[in-house]
């Protein structure tokens, strides 16, 4: 007879009770303060990640000392060869654009002995894609080029990154597809002048998700300022809920779009859209071009700012969707171009990546 997990049951029943506990609040503060308290800069979330502060005040990530190996690297990267191939036939191109890590891309330690490789991992990532034509937009050289801290593209106490670097990020997928979208210059440039737009600040608003973990106590919150234009604007959006129920409105960008008191707290991923959705719909009838767009919370803003130019823009979550891509294509394939922008995850959704039946 087999000895008794006693740690798998232990780790369940912690977890439950971690899930369904209505004080978790307060007490996640609790334990962050006393870890204030003692200086503690790593506060362990599970088996193989942590949050941890880093020197730069910064809550990130931390985990495992080794990279991922090749045959992990190349299983998700040939998803996106396959892809690409298959829309080549189509005549749709497609961009690879993998979202950067918030450590610096030069900090592989974290803090002594607990390492993040994302950065090393996105180089091979993209190496390999390359060799196979993939076409991709590495966003790290325009961070780095930026004049701006690597950590202030962030929030935080969260993973994401700012809902201005979200808002810039959309430009920059933009100015690299004007001509496969045919976008007006003149528009181009009136649209991405943030003095078009007016700014709602927040002060002291933002736990993100890492805060959570921690507490308040230990990581104080963030500032979050959310942007609505200044000119009119008339949307439609059509959208299918992770519950899967679907969802229709009409008006402007901020009546479609804005959510930004949904919860008595602020969060960035869900000021823009209202949280993940498995399917997405914005219809504009001022844009141009048609785009279909593979997220994860990340991309809240990046498609909603993406919707102002675009006469209609698909958003698909491969987390939530219960089809996949080959499907979706099939059912409705009138694009100009597929934007893939990732921070990973997506490409461990097996079923959204599944080959296409043969014909």
């Amino acid at each position: 007879m087999g000895a008794f997990p006693v740690r798998q049951y232990t780790a369940v029943i912690e977890d439950s009770i971690n899930k369904y506990c209505t004080a978790e609040e307060p007490l996640v503060n609790l334990y962050g303060f006393l870890q204030k308290l003692q200086g503690k800069r790593l506060i362990g979330i599970g088996q193989y990640s942590y949050v941890c502060q880093s020197p730069a005040n910064y809550l990130v990530y931390g985990g495992r000392k080794e990279q991922l190996p090749d045959a992990v690297i190349e299983r998700r990267a040939k998803y996106v060869i396959e892809l690409n191939d298959y829309l080549k036939q189509r005549n749709i191109p497609l961009l690879f654009v993998p979202i950067p890590n918030k450590t610096h891309p030069r900090q592989t330690e974290v803090l002594p002995g607990l390492y993040n490789h994302s950065h090393e991992e996105q180089d091979r990532t993209l190496a390999f894609l390359r060799n196979h034509n993939v076409d991709c937009f590495d966003l790290r050289d325009d961070f780095l080029k930026s004049g701006k801290r690597w950590e202030d593209l962030y929030y935080r106490t969260g993973h994401h990154w700012t809902l201005e670097t979200g808002i810039w990020v959309a430009a920059l997928l933009l100015d690299r597809s004007k001509e496969t979208l045919h976008l007006p210059q003149e528009r181009f440039e009136f649209l991405t002048d943030m003095q078009n737009y007016k700014a709602i600040g927040n002060p002291d608003s933002l736990l993100g998700y890492l805060g959570t973990q921690t507490g308040a106590a230990y990581s104080g919150r963030d500032d979050l300022t959310y942007y609505v234009p200044k000119f009119p604007t008339r949307l439609t959006r059509n959208y299918v809920r992770t519950t899967g129920i679907p969802k229709h409105s009409e008006g402007t960008f901020e009546e479609c779009l804005i959510f930004p008191t949904v919860t008595d707290r602020f969060r960035d991923d869900i000021t823009y859209l209202n949280g993940n959705h498995a399917y997405q719909e914005i219809l504009n009838p001022e844009g141009n071009g048609k785009v279909l767009v593979f997220m994860d919370s990340f991309s809240m803003v990046v498609v909603s700012f993406l919707s102002l130019h675009t006469e209609r823009v698909v958003a698909i979550d491969p987390r939530y969707t219960t089809k996949s891509i080959y499907e979706t294509l099939k059912e409705d394939g009138d694009f100009d171009m597929v934007i893939c922008i990732t921070s990973g995850g997506i490409l461990e959704e097996k079923m959204f990546w599944s080959p296409p039946p043969e014909p």
